[in-house]
Parts: C-alpha cells; sequence; structure tokens
C-alpha cells in the first residue's frame, strides 16, 4: 500500500478513536515526522497549529491535530502554559495564549499517553524549579491525574522546598479539587494522607476537602476535627460548607463543636461561632450569648451572626439576647403544656394556631418537633402543607422519610410542593420529584 494512502488511514483511526497509545506510536507522522523529532520543530509545529486553529471552525479538531505531534509536544505545552506566549505571534493577533488555545492543549495532553505525560510533567520540577513551573505542572496533573497520583501533587508542591508560596499553594489545592471532581470517592484517601503530608500543605488539602462535593464530606470533616490537631480553624470553616440542618440530630457533631466555643485560640473560636450558626445548633445559644459580649470583635461579631441563624432574631448585643432567653424560657415553661396538646387536638383550627405560635420560638424546635411532624399525616391537606411550612422554618429533619412519602403520595397537590420545597430547604440537595431518589440519597 502506498505510504501516503497508509499514513491517512492511520491517522484517521487516530481520530476516530482517539486511543492514546496509537496517538503516541503515529505521533509526527503527518509531516513525515518521526517520534523523537527535534523539539524546536514540534515548538514550532504546535506554535503554526495554534495559530491555524484560531477560528471556531478549526478549533473543533485543534486538539487532536496537536496530539499528533506526540510525546514531545508535553514540555512545549508546559512551557507555553507558563509564559502564557505562543512561540511566534499568528497573523495580525499577538502572541498572547487565548483561552481557547490553552484550552485545546490540554484536551491534547488528555489524548496522549497518560502515564508518559505524567512521567515528563514530574520530570520538569526539579528541586530548584521556579513557583511559575511548579504551578503550571500542578495544573497539569490536576486535569490529568487520578486519586492514586496524590502523592506526586505533594511532591511538586515541596520538592526541594522547606517553604512553600501561597501561589503554590492555591496551585495545589485547586489541583486537589479537580481530581476529587473526578473521583469523590477520593476525598476519604486525601483525609488518611492527612497526617503523612508535609505541614504546610495541609491546610490546602483541607480546603480542597471542603470544596469538593464528595458524599460523607461532612463526616469526613469532623473525623479530622476529632483526631487531627493544629488546624481546627480550616476545618471548622470547611466543616461549615456542609453543614445543613439535618446534620443537626447528630448529638456527637453538635457537640464536638460547641467543645471548640471555649477553645483558648480566638481563630478557632470564630470558626466555631460560625460553624454551629450553619448547623443552626439550639443548645450553642447560652455559649454563643456569652461570646456576644467577648471584647474581640471578631469572636462578638460571629456569635451575633450565629445567634441570629439560629433564632431568626436580631438584637444588638449580648444583654438582650440574654432578656431574650429569659423570656422564652419564661414562655416554654407556661405555653408548652397547651400547644403540645393542641397539636393533637381534633380541631384543626386550634392545630393551625399552635404551628403558627411555634414556629415563632425556634429555640424549641426539639421540643415540638415530633408533633410537628405527626401533623404530616393530617387529613387536611392545608394542615399537611403548614406543617411542611413549619418544618422548614424550624429546620426539624426527624420527619425526612415522611416528607418524602408525601412527596410520592400527593404528587402535583399543594402538600406535595410544600414537601419537595421542605426536602430541598433541609437537606441541601435537589434531587426532583422521584422519591426513590430521595430516599437513596438519604439513605432512608
Amino acid at each position: 500500500m502506498d505510504s501516503a494512502i497508509l499514513l491517512r488511514t492511520l491517522r484517521s483511526a487516530v481520530l476516530r478513536a482517539s486511543c492514546p497509545l496509537v496517538l503516541s506510536c503515529v505521533a509526527g507522522a503527518q509531516d513525515g515526522r518521526t517520534p523523537g523529532a527535534d523539539p524546536v520543530d514540534v515548538r514550532a509545529r504546535c506554535g503554526e497549529l495554534l495559530c491555524e486553529g484560531a477560528g471556531a471552525e478549526a478549533a473543533a479538531g485543534l486538539p487532536r491535530r496537536l496530539a499528533l505531534l506526540g510525546p514531545e509536544l508535553v514540555p512545549v505545552v508546559l512551557e507555553l502554559l507558563e509564559t502564557m506566549r505562543l512561540p511566534a505571534p499568528c497573523p495580525g493577533a499577538s502572541d498572547r495564549l487565548e483561552t481557547r488555545a490553552e484550552q485545546a492543549l490540554f484536551e491534547a495532553l488528555a489524548l496522549l499517553e497518560r502515564s508518559l505525560v505524567l512521567a515528563q510533567v514530574d520530570r520538569s520540577v526539579g528541586s530548584e524549579a521556579s513557583d511559575a513551573s511548579r504551578r503550571v505542572a500542578l495544573r497539569v496533573l490536576g486535569v490529568l491525574a487520578g486519586v492514586a497520583r496524590l502523592p506526586l501533587l505533594d511532591d511538586v508542591a515541596t520538592r526541594g522546598r522547606e517553604q512553600v508560596s501561597s501561589r503554590v499553594l492555591e496551585a495545589y489545592e485547586d489541583a486537589l479539587l479537580a481530581v476529587l471532581s473526578r473521583e469523590p470517592e477520593g476525598a476519604k484517601k486525601l483525609r488518611d494522607r492527612l497526617s503523612r503530608m508535609e505541614a504546610p500543605l495541609v491546610p490546602a488539602a483541607l480546603r480542597a476537602l471542603g470544596r469538593c462535593n464528595a458524599p460523607g464530606v461532612a463526616s469526613l470533616l469532623a473525623d479530622v476535627l476529632r483526631w487531627e490537631r493544629g488546624h481546627e480553624s480550616v476545618v471548622l470553616a470547611e466543616l461549615g460548607r456542609h453543614l445543613v440542618p439535618r446534620l443537626r440530630d447528630d448529638p456527637d457533631l453538635a457537640e464536638l463543636l460547641r467543645d471548640f466555643l471555649t477553645a483558648d485560640r480566638d481563630a478557632i473560636v470564630q470558626a466555631a461561632a460560625l460553624a454551629v450558626g450553619r448547623l443552626r445548633d439550639e443548645g450553642s445559644v447560652p455559649a454563643l450569648i456569652e461570646l456576644a459580649a467577648s471584647e474581640h470583635a471578631g469572636i462578638r461579631a460571629n456569635a451575633l451572626w450565629a445567634l441570629g441563624r439560629i433564632t431568626g432574631q436580631d438584637l444588638a448585643d449580648a444583654g438582650a439576647w440574654q432578656e431574650w432567653l429569659d423570656a422564652e424560657e419564661a414562655w416554654y415553661r407556661r405555653e408548652s403544656p397547651r400547644l403540645l396538646d393542641a397539636l393533637a387536638s381534633d380541631r384543626p383550627e386550634r392545630c393551625a394556631e399552635a404551628v403558627r405560635e411555634i414556629t415563632r420560638h425556634p429555640l424549641f424546635r426539639p421540643e415540638f418537633e415530633q408533633g410537628l411532624v405527626v401533623l404530616l399525616l393530617h387529613e387536611l391537606p392545608s394542615l399537611r402543607s403548614l406543617a411542611c411550612h413549619a418544618i422548614v422554618h424550624l429546620g426539624c429533619t426527624t420527619g425526612l422519610a415522611v416528607l418524602v412519602d408525601l412527596l410520592e403520595v400527593e404528587a402535583g397537590d399543594e402538600p406535595g410542593a410544600a414537601a419537595l420545597h421542605a426536602l430541598r430547604s433541609l437537606t441541601g440537595l435537589d434531587l426532583g420529584t422521584d422519591p426513590e431518589r430521595w430516599r437513596e440519597a438519604l439513605e432512608l
């Protein structure tokens, strides 16, 4: 067969299959080039292809054309990403590497044999490598590496350095987050690696863990808070991202967070105040009132915010909050027997009035929660809907299973819509109207 025909056949197969191994083997053949070609030629040809692919139509096949340059493309890409400049200006344009071209370079690397690319990236970062080179290498690793290569990310960030710059740490955090976004099951592996990491990397790794949406991240961060010391303020801040009301019924978690409200470091206390506020933990209110009188402005501000978040009130200082708490406790002692009885009444109007009054006193959610959940089963649709809205307002989570049942039985009706709104608000999830998806996600 004519060599030109053979070449075209191979190239066609490569472009259809996007096979990394084949791409590595036939790379460069389109220009009569053989593997191991002069890097200068690869650099020049890469620049030509990027200029040719500047238009939207040509850009569609640009990553594959770049990948045909073979493994020699890797150091060229690393250089271009570091300088953000083309090898030469495109006709009538600047030599700046535009976003579309940058994306094409990453896609081209993904088409090459993954192990070869990662090995070259590893070799590109020596002990004397600049921060810019490390950041570029971490960007590439974030796109191409899997959870199994997490140690490589650590090594690239710290190799030959006692101190790691803030910009390298940012790149490291973003790379970890990119890996976890593709492989969320790696969150547990990252948690398990924390004790073996170089100290400067741990806060960045914790932030990446907190930013990912892997299932069970809140539990993983809580475990770190229990067993790891020295990074409590970071863990508390990241844990706060995942604290939705349904987690507050975990007594161990609530108690763990409350313990940090009396820590001896201001940064930890500040972060803990935000965390219990996001959790809407009523049991933290007395401690938060004490913190609202703190001389430390940050602690005072966070405590006041948390109190407002938990109770729905907006009071100016610790004195006003203590007066409010005393009045609320007196109200509960006086009114709770009547309201609990009203929730069980067979008179709908009495039930509805009790629900409305209870929602004005969120501090006592735990005491009234079971009675509100029972109302989700009331024969009147209006009371079922009212109970859904009260449960959202108070952040009640013990009735999630009943809400899912209500969503299933009354889909399309007002109680079903109210149940869906309650599920979304209480869990932070948006799983549509399919009750089975909710049951699976909530492990009901």
